[in-house]
């Protein structure tokens, strides 16, 4: 967990890459030439937007299946005494 740990915050710490083309992106003129460029960019956002959207459900997932497996165990562990 530990080297999770380190990607995350490593990632967290690094400039956001869509920051830096949205400041870019912010004050550039659109022409006609520019158009093509631009889908492209969006084509691969979308893409990316994809991986993050399946990578943050896994995790969420992840997540979900440990609290429930906790909850689970705790419940059991109550019936199981004697009161």
């Amino acid at each position: 967990m530990e080297e999770v740990n380190e990607v995350v915050e490593q990632l967290l710490g690094e400039p956001c890459p869509l920051k830096t083309l949205s400041d870019l992106l912010s004050g550039m003129d659109v022409s006609a030439e520019l158009i093509s460029d631009l889908e492209n960019i969006v084509t691969v956002l979308e893409m990316r937007e994809e991986e993050i959207r399946t990578l943050r459900q896994s995790v969420s997932r992840i997540i979900r299946q440990y609290v429930l497996a906790y909850h689970a165990e705790d419940i059991k562990n109550r019936r199981g005494k004697p009161e």
